[in-house]
């Protein structure tokens, strides 16, 4: 990337899990890995966290490998603390994934979450689009194609 005058890269980061869908003891190792990466490379980074709670509009459960994204708002909003206190000249955000993945509830609260860090920086993940939506997915009965800057 570099060598194409490329001097950031944002990774809109997904992994909480292990592949079982367990959390990880250290809920850092990967972010942390994605870090160092960008270090030894010399791009600077931009860290969005994705918050990813549902496996589809309604609150359906996760199934099969979407259990690796598993996340809440609090987790999230702990994740970019975490990575804040022992990393501050990465750029943070957050990054809710789509209205299908979020509900409101939990987009308010990481919207909340980014302002508390300090940096304010919530990004979507994917912008759902009008064909996926069922009737009655979000408040309009529409999902919203609007990106959240907090």
């Amino acid at each position: 990337m570099l060598k194409h005058g490329y001097t950031t890269v944002g990774e809109f980061h997904y992994l909480h899990r292990d592949r079982k869908g367990e959390r990880y003891a250290n809920p850092a190792i990967l972010p942390e890995r994605v870090i160092a990466a960008a270090r030894r490379a010399g791009i600077a980074l931009t860290l969005l966290p994705v918050l990813y709670a549902f496996g589809g509009f309604g609150g359906r459960p996760l199934k099969g490998g979407q259990r690796r994204f598993a996340s809440d708002a609090a987790s999230i909003a702990e994740l970019v603390g975490t990575l804040r206190d022992r990393y501050p000249e990465i750029r943070l955000g957050v990054a809710p994934h789509s209205v299908r993945a979020v509900d409101a509830m939990q987009l308010t609260d990481i919207v909340a979450a980014a302002h508390e860090t300090g940096r304010g920086q919530c990004e979507t993940a994917r912008r759902s689009s009008l064909e996926e939506a069922p009737p009655g997915a979000s408040p309009s009965g529409r999902p919203s194609p609007v990106v959240v800057h907090a």
